[in-house]
């Protein structure tokens, strides 16, 4: 039987989400986030009743812990 590619894929495009969070962590320390995208992404994450960044990390963690599953299970 041929083993299931989902999870390693899964696995590896999941590993570059802390890749986005090291990205951005650099332009916020050197002072050049866009003000305009940081309000924009506030207004958007409050609209999803999102009330912090930490919260919406949280949110996608448990959301990649699920897909994960799921890829293994299938």
């Amino acid at each position: 039987q041929t083993p299931n590619p989902k999870p390693q894929t899964l696995i590896s495009l999941l590993a570059s989400c802390p890749r986005w969070d090291t990205f951005l962590a650099r332009f916020e320390l050197m002072g050049d986030l866009n003000p305009a995208y940081v309000k924009e992404t506030n207004d958007y994450l409050a609209k999803l009743e999102i009330s912090s960044v930490d919260d919406f990390k949280k949110l996608v963690k448990m959301c990649r812990d699920n897909m994960r599953k799921d890829a293994e299970a299938a």
